[in-house]
This record gives structure tokens, C-alpha cells and sequence, in this order.
């Protein structure tokens, strides 16, 4: 009511923390353009690494079995916002090879294709271990 512009934090709780994580990387900015950074991301997200980091740990909170998340998918988007076309990796339960999901074209890579840094990573798919 004001109009006084002032510093702000925002902050949310979880209380059970989900059996999977889904992170979206924000590649698009407000007028359309689209960041291509490589952004690195992390095999295992370990609760003890988010405490490191800053992440507040509440009294009661219910962490996933383990206490870990392991990278299980990752959507790429390739373009810009104009066009563009999604590819992914998938690691499916039980299984130690990736594949590279290309329309209908499917084939198993190596881990680093996943894994490594990426500038086309836009979805990240984590399950707890």
C-alpha cells in the first residue's frame, strides 16, 4: 500500500519431502530469449549437501527413505522459444545404462550424456534412493 519498494524473502516449507523431485531450470526470460548456459547438476542430491548449502532442515520433517535423490531423467530442449524440439535421458528403475529418447528414434549412450554439464537441460527428474 505504500508504493516503497524494499528487500524481500521469500520461503517455503516442506514438511515430507515427495518419493521424487522435479527441477525445472528456467531457460526462458520474460521477454522470450532463451539462456543457453551450461548448467551442472548434481548424480545424487544428499540431504546433508542441502543443510551445507543453506537449505533449513524444521523440526518434524519427514525426509525420503535414505535421505537421497538419484538423477533418474533429464529433458533437453533444443531452439528457441519460437521453435524448438525436446529430447530426454532416462535411466529406468533397475536398469544401468541411459538412453537418449529422440522421437521415435530410442538408443542406449554412456552416463556422461546425462550426467555431464549441459546447456540444453531444461527438466531434471530425481527419485529418492
Amino acid at each position: 500500500k505504500c508504493k516503497v519498494k524494499g528487500d524481500a524473502k521469500r520461503q517455503f516449507t516442506l514438511q515430507v519431502w515427495p518419493k521424487g523431485l522435479m527441477i525445472h531450470i528456467k531457460r526462458f526470460n520474460n521477454a522470450g530469449r532463451k539462456d543457453s548456459a551450461t548448467v551442472s547438476y548434481p548424480k545424487v542430491i544428499d540431504m546433508a549437501d542441502l543443510e551445507q548449502a543453506g537449505v533449513i532442515m524444521t523440526e518434524g520433517v519427514v525426509l525420503p527413505p535414505g535421505g537421497r535423490y538419484t538423477l533418474r531423467g533429464v529433458v533437453c530442449h533444443h531452439g528457441s522459444s519460437q521453435f524448438g524440439h525436446y529430447t530426454s535421458y532416462v535411466l529406468p528403475n533397475g536398469s544401468p545404462t541411459w538412453y537418449e529418447c529422440d522421437d521415435s528414434a530410442v538408443r542406449a549412450v554412456g552416463a556422461h550424456y546425462a550426467t555431464s554439464a549441459n546447456s540444453a537441460a531444461y527438466v531434471l527428474f530425481y527419485a529418492s534412493v
